[in-house]
C-alpha cells in the first residue's frame, strides 16, 4: 500500500493537484486498501478518502461508524479515521483487541455531523485555501458535487474520476502480484471445469464447478459466462440447463476477484473433432491476438493495436468486426486503456492488460481467446499460462 500511495502522490505532483478526494468504491479501495461492503451494494453511501500531495501527510478516511469494523481487520490503518452517524452497539464484558479498537473509534465518533460537514472542515482546517482539488465525481450526485464546489469556492475544484483512472493504469509490484494470483486461481478453476466437460453436461453444472473452485481458493466469482453451441454467440451468455452435444463449441469467459483485483480470461473447447470452419476460425482469432501481442511495448498506441488485430483476423474471417480488442484490468475489470479505434492513448510499462479477439456468429456459436499481460519496456510478460489452443475433448 505504501508503494501505491507514493505512486498516487507522485502523479498528483506531476499534475499540480493539491488534494484528491476519492468517492467511488473502486477509488476509495485503491487509495486506502479498504473495501466497504455497503459502499459496494448501497447507492448513496458516502465514504471519502482525502489524499494530499504532501508525502508526509497520510490519507484521511471519512466513513459511517457502522462501516468502520473492517478497518480493524487491516494490518495497518490507511491513515486518520473520521467517523460519523449512528449505529447501535452493546459493549459486552469479554472484549477482543478488535472490540477495544472499535469502541475507541466509537468514543470519538461525530454523532451529529454528516459526511459533507466533516469533509469540508477537514479540507479547510488541515489544508487551507487556494488549492487545486480533484474530486472523484462519479460517487456523488450532481447536487452533492456542486455543493462541495460551492463550499470550497476559494479553491479550484474539478472533476477527477478520469484522473483516478489514469493514475490507476500503472500498477505497483503489489498490484501485479495480486492480479497474477487472481489469474492463477481462475486458470486452475477453469482447468478443473474442463475436466468435467462431456456430452450431456449442462452449462450450470460447469458454472457450479468453476465457482466452487474459486471460493475454495479464497477468490470471489465476478462473472461466469459459459455458452454451448449457439448459446456461445451471446457475449454475456447466461449458463442454463442446456445440455452439451457432440461437435458443439464451449465458450468460456471468466473472472474472479482476489483481494479486490480482477482476472478476466477466456478459452474455447469442443467435444469431438472440430469442423473445418470451427478450427479455421479459431486459428484466425488466435493469430489476431498474437499479432497484437507481438506489437505491444511501452509507447504502443491503442488504436494501432486495434487495427493490427482486426486486420489480421479479417484475412480469414472477412466479416470480422470489433469495437475493441483489449482493455486494462486491475481494481476494475475494465481499467484504462481500451484498445479501440478511437483511442490514441499510449501503453506504458507496468500497465496490466487483457488482450482478446472474440468472434460471435448466431447459429454457429462463439470463439474466444483472452489473456492477461503486463506491458514491459520492449514487449510484454504473459500472466496467463494455460494452453491457448482449442481444447479438443
Amino acid at each position: 500500500m505504501d508503494e501505491r500511495l507514493a505512486h498516487i502522490k507522485g502523479e498528483m505532483q506531476k499534475r499540480d493537484i493539491d488534494i484528491l478526494i476519492a468517492t467511488t468504491p473502486e477509488n476509495v479501495t485503491y487509495t486506502t486498501g479498504f473495501r466497504s461492503v455497503t459502499h459496494q451494494m448501497l447507492k448513496g453511501t458516502l465514504i471519502f478518502s482525502v489524499i494530499s500531495k504532501d508525502k508526509k501527510i497520510p490519507p484521511v478516511m471519512i466513513l459511517p461508524i457502522g462501516e468502520a469494523d473492517r478497518l480493524f481487520d487491516m494490518n495497518k490503518l490507511p491513515g486518520e479515521i473520521l467517523t460519523f452517524g449512528n449505529f447501535n452497539f452493546v459493549p459486552g464484558e469479554k472484549l477482543t483487541p478488535k472490540d477495544k479498537r472499535y469502541l475507541k473509534q466509537i468514543e470519538n465518533n461525530k454523532w451529529k455531523e454528516n459526511a459533507f460537514d466533516i469533509l469540508l472542515s477537514t479540507v479547510k482546517e488541515r489544508y487551507g485555501e487556494n488549492l487545486r482539488i480533484g474530486i472523484d465525481e462519479r460517487g456523488l450526485t450532481y447536487s452533492e458535487y456542486n455543493l462541495i464546489k460551492e463550499k470550497l469556492s476559494e479553491s479550484e475544484v474539478f472533476e477527477a474520476f478520469n484522473i483516478f483512472k489514469e493514475i490507476r493504469t500503472i500498477k505497483t509490484k503489489e498490484e501485479i502480484k495480486k492480479i497474477k494470483t487472481s489469474v492463477k486461481i481462475t486458470e486452475e478453476a477453469l482447468l478443473k471445469t474442463i475436466e468435467s466437460i462431456k456430452e450431456s453436461v449442462e452449462e450450470v453444472e460447469l458454472q457450479k464447478i468453476f465457482e466452487k473452485e474459486l471460493i475454495e481458493n479464497n477468490a470471489l466469482p465476478a462473472f461466469t459466462l459459459i455458452g454451448f453451441g449457439a448459446n456461445g454467440a451471446y457475449p454475456n451468455a447466461k449458463p442454463s440447463n442446456r445440455k452439451l452435444k457432440k461437435g458443439e463449441l464451449v465458450r468460456f469467459d471468466l473472472g474472479c476477484t482476489y483481494e479486490c483485483y480482477y482476472s478476466d480470461i477466456a478459452r474455447t473447447a469442443i467435444v469431438g473433432t472440430p469442423s473445418e470452419k470451427q478450427q479455421k476460425y479459431y486459428d484466425a482469432i488466435v493469430e489476431g491476438q498474437q499479432e497484437i501481442l507481438d506489437n505491444i511495448r511501452d509507447g504502443a498506441i491503442a488504436s494501432e493495436l486495434f487495427d493490427i488485430g482486426v486486420k489480421t483476423v479479417k484475412k480469414t474471417i472477412k466479416e470480422y468486426e470489433r469495437h475493441h480488442v483489449g482493455h486494462g484490468i486491475g481494481i476494475e475489470v475494465y481499467d484504462y486503456p481500451i484498445l479501440a479505434p478511437w483511442n490514441t492513448m499510449k501503453l506504458k510499462e507496468n500497465m496490466t492488460m487483457c488482450i482478446e479477439t472474440p468472434f460471435y456468429e448466431f447459429g454457429f456459436g462463439g470463439l474466444q481467446i483472452e489473456d492477461e499481460i503486463v506491458v514491459t519496456k520492449n514487449g510484454y510478460k504473459m500472466l496467463t499460462s494455460i494452453d491457448r489452443d482449442l481444447f479438443v475433448l
